[in-house]
């Protein structure tokens, strides 16, 4: 029986530490020194498995082979698929049958770099490539734990950097965070800059593995909102925009055009229809689910308008609006990596039109609204005035109409229905067209009374929408009561959104 000293020993031994085998891909050949390691180590056979064995060597012509494939090349992803072949051929079992601890390929704790490691490793290497201060200062105080195991991984890197990118000089930036802008929701202060040369601020990514955001809900609906501003000044946006308030703005002075809903309800009576009739009553059907039709343009805008996700994309790589134009923060190129060595994709980011683009391609969102209460849309439950910089103020839709109903006998008892019959704001304004028709009573002139002003404070509303620039798409949903209510992403493509 063992002694309790003597299996504690076996418990401390280095083959009980394990982190497996070599992944079947080949990747970690291509990490520290792995390669030079392994290929030593299969011709003096001193490979182990998994199971703490050595490794025999069953056919010496396939393994003289695997290793001419595994020294041509740098990257696994170059490797001959033959190699997965002729290493169960000269070994008898497959790579992912070699214990990478026992064999000196992976630390005992399994460390590798991370991300901010990285950028340390890539900025020292370039440095020394160009004959600068290298082996002292923050970047070296970082990189220098991983130097050993990584040079050569990191000299490629930098080699890659100073012929693809013609960097001179590379930092790090230096700040784990920076000052966002006051009107960000998001609390994620990280940069989009990872290493700085020059003027030019690089965004490391690393290839199959890192997002292009990865955000809470606040970080994205803040995103999204960055989007909206970019949107409603940008030529095609902002035209989009404004044909919706116009033709929404015409279909109201429609609904209170005389005649038009007392004589089209009264088609619904008869049996046979003209084709002009039918479509009458069609378009007044319409007409009363303003409120649906309004909500269905303002999702067409922000899910199936590509402009729209090239902007939020542009914001979520640059961080344009979250850090301000001029911080160090502010990414304008993007570098996708690999750990063995090699830089994948270089991306300008130049402009929404041309790197948004790019980055949208894969991505998708959609996004869903709720009333600014969070309730039903019942209009006493919305009175918020819309608040200006300028400190000026904007009624909104609802507001409006309550403020003008309340000043009529009529108006306050089409209020208290409305509230009962849980109308929105589009229903009840329908509600006091159709008693505008009353021409000649006391009630029809009041609800006229209440419409005309109704209709002059909403044209004056569309009017100042419109001149609000890079706030016109967030004052229009204000002013409709439009809040967003969840964001869902679907990530894909070279650079992923993840949420």
């Amino acid at each position: 029986m063992r002694s309790f000293n003597s299996f504690q020993r076996y418990l401390d031994s280095p083959h009980i530490i394990t982190e497996g085998g070599m992944k079947p891909s080949g990747e970690d050949l291509y990490k520290r020194n792995n390669k030079i390691q392994f290929i030593t180590k299969a011709q003096s056979g001193e490979l182990l498995d998994i199971d703490g064995n050595k490794l025999t060597v069953k056919d010496k012509d396939a393994l003289n082979d695997l290793i001419k494939l595994i020294s041509d090349v740098d990257d696994n992803s170059d490797l001959d698929t033959s190699w997965r072949n002729l290493h169960k051929s000269a070994f008898g079992v497959a790579h992912s049958k070699v214990d990478k601890i026992a064999n000196g390929f992976s630390t005992v704790s399994g460390k590798n770099p991370t991300g901010e490691d990285w950028e340390s490793i890539i900025a020292v290497a370039v440095n020394k490539i160009q004959g600068g201060k290298w082996n002292n200062g923050p970047e070296w105080e970082r990189a220098e734990k991983f130097w050993g195991d990584w040079e050569t991984q990191g000299m490629k890197l930098g080699q890659e950097f100073v012929t693809k990118l013609k960097v001179k000089k590379l930092e790090q930036l230096g700040a784990s965070t920076l000052p966002i802008s006051k009107d960000w929701k998001g609390t994620n202060k990280t940069p989009k800059t990872d290493l700085i040369d020059g003027k030019r601020k690089i965004s490391l990514k690393k290839a199959g593995g890192s997002q292009l955001l990865s955000a809470g809900k606040m970080e994205a609906i803040s995103t999204i909102e960055a989007a909206m501003k970019m949107y409603s000044i940008d030529p095609k946006g902002k035209g989009r925009v404004l044909s919706l308030i116009s033709d929404l703005e015409n279909k109201m002075i429609k609904l209170t055009e005389k005649g038009t809903v007392g004589s089209i309800e009264k088609l619904r009576g008869q049996k046979k229809l003209s084709p002009a009739d039918a479509k009458k009553i069609a378009e007044l059907d319409q007409g009363q689910e303003y409120a649906q039709e309004l909500s269905n343009k303002i999702q067409d805008i922000f899910n199936e308008d590509e402009l729209m996700k090239q902007y939020f994309c542009w914001e979520a790589a640059t961080g344009i609006t979250k850090f301000g134009a001029k911080s160090e923060g502010v990414a304008n190129v993007i570098v996708t990596l690999k750990e063995t060595g090699t830089i994948t994709d270089i991306l300008k980011l130049d402009s929404p039109s041309s790197a948004g683009k790019v980055l949208a391609d894969g991505n998708d969102f959609y996004i869903s609204f709720k009333s600014s209460s969070g309730s039903p849309p019942y209009l006493a439950l919305r009175s918020k005035k819309i608040k200006m910089k300028t400190e000026s103020t904007q009624s909104t839709f609802a507001q409006i109409i309550q403020e003008e109903c309340s000043k009529e006998d009529i108006g306050l008892q089409m209020l208290n229905e409305g509230m009962l019959e849980q109308l929105d704001e589009f229903k009840m304004l329908k509600k006091v067209a159709s008693k505008a028709k009353e021409i000649g009573s006391a009630i029809g002139n009041a609800a006229k009374k209440i419409m005309d002003a109704i209709l002059k404070r909403v044209k004056a509303a569309f009017s100042f929408i419109k001149r609000q620039g890079a706030k016109m798409i967030n004052v229009m949903l204000a002013f409709f009561g439009f809040d967003i209510s969840s964001i869902k992403v679907t990530g894909g493509g070279k650079y992923p959104i993840k949420m």
